[in-house]
């Protein structure tokens, strides 16, 4: 083990710091996914609240889709749970038609609106579409850039601010994605 701990007392305080900081990371990647995709759905008029909540049906994430790429794509009118499967696999479908790979990424998990996996389609689509965004049309402003999430081996971290447009970072950049036992104070979580 990395790190020794002298009692049960120091490996519950462990456990609850790093608990605190996932779960600071998940909000902050949350709205800013949540930001992301409203930036693109403003060209359609439509708006997405909560992000696991508003993508379950698959009607924001097809129009997202449809946006980015500006195709067209199906979509079923129901509302019942097998329309909204059906909507999330035309999306799922789309995306392994251009070649995105989706790993363990199924409608279900979107459609019950599985945090991790959303966040995990997310960033899958944000890294695919971001070599179409121009240089110049940056995602908000630079204060809304804040810190981008980027996946390590295991799960989503936090990473300094890159251009959406290039999606290049400098080595000092991408060292800088892991600082969460170095920097508990930060108002960001980075772990």
């Amino acid at each position: 083990m990395l790190l020794q701990l002298r009692s049960s007392t120091e490996l519950s305080a462990h456990l609850v710091s790093l608990m605190c900081c996932m779960d600071e990371r998940d909000r902050v990647q949350k709205k800013t996914f949540t930001k992301w995709i409203n930036q693109h759905l403003l060209k359609v008029r439509k708006h997405v609240n909560d992000l696991y909540e508003d993508l379950r049906d698959g009607h924001n994430l097809i129009s997202l889709l449809e946006v980015l790429s500006g195709e067209s794509l199906p979509r079923e009118k129901g509302r019942m749970r097998f329309h909204r499967l059906q909507n999330v696999q035309i999306a799922l479908d789309y995306l392994k038609r251009r070649q995105v790979k989706l790993v363990n990424i199924r409608n279900d998990d979107i459609t019950d609106g599985n945090p991790k996996l959303t966040l995990g389609l997310i960033w899958t689509i944000i890294l695919h579409f971001q070599e179409n965004v121009s240089s110049d049309e940056a995602v908000g402003s630079e204060e809304d850039q804040g810190w981008l999430p980027l996946f390590s081996s295991d799960s989503l971290v936090l990473s300094p601010p890159l251009l959406w447009g290039k999606g290049k970072m400098s080595m000092s950049q991408r060292n800088t994605g892991s600082m969460c036992a170095e920097n508990r104070r930060a108002s960001v979580a980075v772990c």
